[in-house]
């Protein structure tokens, strides 16, 4: 903001303290048109962000179980992340947050590249996968091999190949990183591509790879028997089992191809399936209905699951023998087939996005190619392109007020932010430490204010005579409490007058320059030196005696505690139990008291 303007001496090079000193001179200078009391505020909003990046990552560090070499270098690089995914509308908490989901993969410390972290944040903008599954993820793939820079671009890759066929990128995520532990055994030698599509096959046909039996079936084949008797019971099923009915191709898929064995099953259930040109719809024979219940005996689902399937991808073969016409790219003939509607009368409509509503015989067009084209080119951008396209008003003014407020913390090198963090510690640090040094002295003091208190009392009440207080002076010494308790909590107000005012008022005496406040429908006297004052002055104290004691004060760094010591009622009794005691040893000198 204030760090590029070359009216300031220095520029970037300058130190913190002096370039944060010319941005508060700014403000105050009405350049932000902000007065010197909203200059502090963003001086104080500024602190915050700052003490709240370094507490952020210091957590991280904790959570993972240890603590970063160099944490100043470590909060840097998350900052510098910060700054280069606010235009996405991150926050800080989504930068720690992918790390936090590293960490809880792996089961370690982790220190992820700038790169890598930036891209995590990206996916999770983009895809709208929480932060701690997107780390988690990137976790999970390098156990297969790669860097974790390599595994944020893998689920890249992911989420462009979702995108161009139409499916939800992050229900696809979900799947593929649901399914990751299926890698580890038999029917995939490790390969997150065999994986990957297998799930995308299972959701372009609206199911899942679980329904569809792949993984069921495979546990019965790994053998040469369990796969004689499988492939024996298709055999007897008869219909298009194609491969299923051999157990050499059964054995051998469920060892090393789980992607053939459900491209295996799939073709089966569809072949069950019929498209009924006059309702418009696919249906299934009586036979095919009893072949499909005994596959799904076979693999040990249910035949709602298998029909599920087979009428799905009965649509789809339909649907792309339909337009083989158009030229289509396997991704472009995947988008369509599922974007198309088949009408009860068997027309075809397709709505593309971009382009609109078309008739099955327009896809070939120029402008429906067009339009295909341009989508492709749309879903193949990076996921950061994607997030920044994809914020809505609101969240777009939401990212711009974060840029503002986070832009100097933003804009500061490296060793000027790490050297105004490590100032801002000691800063606190010195706080604290004065804080609980006036706390300690402040108990300190008070205990040895109630211990000297507790004393008196007791020496006094040893000297009291026998019996201690009369009826009628517990009754007097009662009202004296209630009228002081009632002088204590009335408000005090300040009023000019002399030192023996007329009656109704109340007197103010000036003593070395200070003005002393008395209570409003009293004759007080409140200063310095009023013995002295009413010796001079040939006064004579008489009739009622009212004391009235005003309390209040602060401790430095801690305000109000001390006006809280004095309002509590434990400390108010004491200091009314000696003021009581005083006065009445007052009125027995007077002979008020026998």
């Amino acid at each position: 903001m204030f760090f590029n303007d070359p009216q300031l001496e220095g520029g970037t090079a300058k130190s913190i303290t002096a370039q944060l000193s010319d941005l508060k001179d700014a403000i105050i200078s009405n350049i932000a048109t902000l007065d010197a009391t909203k200059a502090l505020a963003t001086y104080q909003s500024i602190e915050k962000t700052a003490i709240s990046i370094a507490d952020s990552s210091k957590t991280l560090q904790r959570s993972m179980g240890g603590v970063v070499m160099d944490s100043s270098k470590f909060a840097s690089k998350l900052v510098e992340s910060y700054k280069n995914t606010l235009n996405m509308g991150a926050e800080f908490k989504d930068i720690t947050g992918t790390i936090q989901g590293l960490a809880e993969s792996m089961q370690r410390m982790v220190s992820p590249s700038q790169i890598t972290i930036e891209n995590m944040v990206a996916l999770s903008q983009a895809t709208g996968l929480g932060v701690g599954e997107v780390g988690k993820m990137v976790g999970e793939l390098t156990r297969f091999g790669g860097s974790q820079q390599q595994a944020t671009e893998k689920m890249h890759e992911l989420a462009v190949e979702a995108r161009k066929v139409g499916l939800d990128a992050k229900a696809f995520l979900t799947n593929v990183n649901a399914n990751m532990k299926s890698l580890n055994g038999f029917g995939f030698s490790n390969s997150v591509k065999g994986l990957t599509d297998m799930v995308k096959q299972a959701t372009l046909l609206r199911t899942s790879i679980e329904k569809i039996g792949a993984s069921a079936l495979q546990s019965k084949v790994l053998d040469p028997e369990g796969a004689m008797e499988t492939a024996a019971s298709f055999q007897m099923l008869g219909g298009a089992v194609g491969k299923l009915a051999d157990p050499f191709q059964l054995m051998r898929m469920a060892q090393s191809d789980m992607k053939g064995l459900q491209d295996e099953i799939i073709k089966s259930s569809a072949s069950a399936f019929k498209f009924n040109s006059e309702t418009g719809k696919f249906d299934t024979s009586v036979a095919d209905m009893y072949r499909l219940r005994e596959q799904a005996t076979l693999m040990g689902k249910s035949l709602d699951d298998v029909m599920e399937v087979g009428r799905e991808a009965a649509k789809a073969n339909f649907l792309k023998e339909r337009f083989g016409f158009a030229n289509l790219k396997e991704d472009e003939l995947n988008l369509v087939t599922g974007l198309a509607e088949i009408g009860t009368d068997g027309k075809v409509t397709i709505d593309i996005p971009g382009f609109g509503e078309i008739e099955e015989a327009n896809l070939g067009s120029a402008e429906a190619q067009k339009a295909l084209e341009e989508y492709m080119k749309k879903a193949g951008a990076t996921e950061k392109e994607i997030a920044i396209g994809n914020l809505t008003v609101a969240e777009t003014q939401a990212k711009d007020i974060n840029i503002i407020k986070s832009a100097i913390l933003t804009q500061m090198g490296v060793q000027d932010r790490t050297t105004f963090l490590q100032d801002l510690e000691v800063v606190n640090q010195n706080l604290g430490k004065a804080i609980t040094d006036g706390a300690t002295t402040t108990a300190k003091t008070l205990e040895s204010g109630i211990r000297t208190t507790a004393t008196f009392e007791k020496n006094a009440a040893n000297e009291l005579p026998d019996p201690l207080i009369s009826e009628d002076a517990q009754n007097q010494m009662l009202g004296i409490q209630e009228k002081v308790t009632e002088r204590i909590q009335k408000p005090i107000e300040v009023i000019n007058d002399g030192l023996f005012p007329s009656a109704g008022k109340a007197p103010t005496i000036l003593s070395k320059g200070t003005l002393y406040k008395g209570i409003v429908g009293d004759d007080v006297a409140v200063g310095t030196g009023l013995i002295d004052a009413l010796n001079k002055g040939g006064g004579n104290m008489s009739g009622n005696i009212d004391i009235n004691i005003n309390l209040n004060g602060s401790i430095a760094g801690d305000p109000g505690q001390l006006n809280k010591m004095f309002n509590s009622p434990e400390v108010q009794k004491q200091i009314m139990d000696t003021v009581l005691y005083k006065m009445n040893e007052y009125k027995r000198q007077q002979g008020v008291l026998s």
